[in-house]
């Protein structure tokens, strides 16, 4: 009778204890406090093994917001698509990448040197298009600006032309 009670008394228990947070709620967490620059509690949402690398992530530009999308997960694993927005002068700059995430046996963790590599590559290549962009923009402004130009020269040549020849003096046969 005993065991039955403590058996009963320990379901209950469990019962009432609140589930585990997603893997959506575990990444949002994680990129909201290295965003805020809450890198305690961005620690305390790493795996084991991964601590240390919390301090390897420096945005390069200050983060606005993150965007969470779908996750891909199996018992003890889970890659929770994010998206950072970040602004430069060129305007709103989105870097979309996996956040990879572990189940330790309690709870979802944040596996920081997987996603930090793919998040590095996203910035990069986010850079790369804006590049890209503003020299494609520059190069359209020189074409255009090389255009008018030789378009002014050619009429500067021609009007000169025009000019000296009537200037210069017929000769007849």
């Amino acid at each position: 009778m005993r065991a039955l009670r403590f058996v009963v008394i320990a379901a209950i228990s469990l019962a009432c204890q609140p589930p585990p947070d997603p893997p959506e709620a575990v990444t949002e967490r994680f990129w909201t406090a290295i965003r805020t620059g809450d890198l305690e509690t961005a620690r305390d949402l790493a795996t084991a093994a991964s601590v240390d690398a919390v301090d390897t992530i420096e945005p390069d530009r200050p983060i606005e917001r993150v965007l969470i999308g779908e996750t891909l997960r199996d018992e003890t694993t889970a890659v929770v698509r994010t998206s950072v927005v970040t602004h430069r002068d060129e305007g709103e700059v989105r870097s979309s990448f996996d956040t990879h995430l572990a189940w330790n046996g309690e709870s979802w963790r944040v596996e920081v040197e997987a996603t930090r590599r793919d998040w590095t590559a996203a910035t990069f290549s986010a850079s790369m298009r804006l590049l890209g962009q503003a020299l494609g923009t520059s190069l359209a402004e020189l074409s255009e600006a090389f255009e008018e130009g030789a378009a002014e020269l050619m009429q500067s040549i021609n009007e000169a032309l025009e000019e000296s020849e009537t200037q210069r003096p017929r000769r007849d046969p």
